[in-house]
Protein backbone atom coordinates (compact mmCIF):
# COMPACT_ATOMS: atom_id res chain seq x y z
CA UNK A 1 0.00 0.00 0.00
CA UNK A 2 1.57 3.69 -1.05
CA UNK A 3 -0.14 6.64 0.38
CA UNK A 4 0.47 9.81 -0.94
CA UNK A 5 -0.22 13.29 0.30
CA UNK A 6 -1.09 16.95 -1.17
CA UNK A 7 -0.71 19.53 1.30
CA UNK A 8 0.01 23.50 0.62
CA UNK A 9 -2.36 25.75 3.18
CA UNK A 10 -2.96 28.64 0.54
CA UNK A 11 -6.31 28.11 -0.90
CA UNK A 12 -6.91 28.14 -4.73
CA UNK A 13 -3.67 26.03 -5.96
CA UNK A 14 -5.55 23.45 -7.53
CA UNK A 15 -5.04 20.60 -5.00
CA UNK A 16 -8.76 18.88 -5.30
CA UNK A 17 -8.15 19.43 -9.24
CA UNK A 18 -4.84 17.59 -9.01
CA UNK A 19 -5.65 15.25 -6.23
CA UNK A 20 -8.90 14.15 -8.39
CA UNK A 21 -7.38 13.82 -11.86
CA UNK A 22 -4.73 11.24 -10.25
CA UNK A 23 -6.68 8.91 -8.68
CA UNK A 24 -9.02 8.87 -12.23
CA UNK A 25 -5.77 7.67 -13.93
CA UNK A 26 -5.01 5.33 -10.64
CA UNK A 27 -8.54 3.87 -10.91
CA UNK A 28 -8.20 3.70 -14.53
CA UNK A 29 -5.44 1.63 -14.32
CA UNK A 30 -6.91 -0.57 -12.11
CA UNK A 31 -5.91 0.77 -8.69
CA UNK A 32 -7.69 0.90 -5.81
CA UNK A 33 -8.15 4.36 -4.35
CA UNK A 34 -9.37 5.92 -1.31
CA UNK A 35 -9.95 10.10 -1.11
CA UNK A 36 -10.18 11.69 2.15
CA UNK A 37 -10.60 15.44 2.28
CA UNK A 38 -9.58 16.82 5.80
CA UNK A 39 -10.30 20.28 4.70
CA UNK A 40 -13.03 22.38 6.33
CA UNK A 41 -14.79 23.37 3.28
CA UNK A 42 -14.84 19.68 1.57
CA UNK A 43 -14.17 20.48 -1.94
CA UNK A 44 -13.86 16.93 -2.34
CA UNK A 45 -17.29 15.63 -1.71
Amino acid sequence: MKTWASINQKGGVGKTTSVVSLAGHLSNTGKRILLVDLDPHGSLT
